[in-house]
């Protein structure tokens, strides 16, 4: 199906929008973003530069004339945004009617789970020039889909996207932690299943415990202390897995502890973890899982010590860090 120019134009205005909007909240101090942020803020002028208002004084105005299904300014799509919301509710609401227990589905790949949201557990900034490239994207769709007038007459904004999306290719070149991301977020796909997050009655045992139990949190803790050599040696072999049939359900939980490490350490998340799994693992299973969660609970330990004596050296109490839990003489 075919895009309509107000349809193209309307995107545009909300992609140029959330490109401005994120750039303005970089760091003015990194010096490898000054370019990025230069090419951003030259985006409403190369968008609506061009735009004439020649006919003004015969038909007025877009602020003094009625708004339509087609009408496209700043003025028209501004006020349209406020009632598109104002319906969005009210479909909401009556859902809610119909179903007193209604509510959007929770999907741990919507945010946490998403490479956006692993960029910015780990670093906010990465996580806005992840945004920035992504609506980046969006506006080459709806501008250069078609090879017409739309795009002539817009050769400068598609022009200044060019160097918008080549400033972030350096900038993903530059720093691994965008790999890993990636490769996080292809992880707990696995981890998860290819059920999730639809056709809940059919999900197996490990992916209900993971949402029940809130597991996506400690999933996203490679993304400040991982190895991405060994991220991607994780992938290539559970990629394998899944080729030849061997995804089996231990090895997606052998998976989801190596990768929440010392995130998961409680003694009653793992009962939990094997309740719910039942008769799904094997005692076999059951002795290598124990020998993982085992290891997640020393590398916490490590941590947390190498932490403290730290923190004792610098002077700082540990008490500020990890509560009364590491309370000392």
């Amino acid at each position: 199906m075919g895009l309509s120019n107000e349809e193209r134009l309307s995107g545009l205005y909300y992609a140029v929008e959330n490109m401005v909007t994120h750039s303005k909240t970089l760091s003015d101090s990194n010096y490898q973003l000054v370019d990025l942020k230069k090419y951003c803020d030259q985006l409403w002028h190369s968008f609506l530069g061009r735009v004439s208002n020649s006919s003004h004084w015969i038909i007025g105005s877009s602020a003094s004339n009625t708004i339509t299904w087609s009408s496209i300014s700043p003025w028209a799509l501004g006020v349209k945004h406020h009632c598109d919301d104002i319906l969005k509710e009210e479909s909401e609401a009556l859902k809610s009617r119909h179903d007193p227990d209604y509510k959007e589905p929770f999907n741990a790949f919507d945010y946490f789970l998403s490479i956006e949201g692993l960029l910015s557990n780990a670093n906010k900034e990465a996580s806005k020039i992840f945004k920035i490239y992504s609506w980046s994207e969006q506006a080459v769709y709806y501008l250069r889909r078609y090879e017409d007038e739309l795009l002539k007459d817009h050769e400068i904004l598609s022009k200044n996207i060019s160097n918008i999306q080549g400033e972030c290719f350096k900038l993903f070149h530059g720093d691994e932690i965008y790999s890993r991301a990636y490769i996080l977020n292809i992880l707990c796909k696995f981890v998860y299943g290819n059920l999730y997050p639809y056709q809940k009655e059919k999900w197996d045992s490990l992916t209900t415990y993971l949402e029940k139990d809130n597991i996506h949190h400690a999933l996203s803790r490679p993304m400040n202390d991982g190895s991405l050599k060994e991220l991607a040696q994780m992938h290539v072999k559970l990629h394998k897995a899944e080729k030849d049939g061997k995804l089996t359900l231990p090895v997606r939980v052998g998976a989801m502890l190596i990768l929440a490490g010392r995130s998961y350490y409680y003694d009653h998340q793992f009962k939990l973890l094997l309740q719910t799994l039942g008769k799904d693992v094997t005692p076999k299973d059951v002795k290598t899982l124990k020998g993982l969660f085992e290891a997640d609970k020393k590398l916490k330990k490590d941590k947390d010590d190498n932490d403290i004596e730290y923190r004792k050296k610098s002077g700082e109490s540990p008490l500020s860090i990890y509560g009364t839990d590491y309370m000392m003489d």
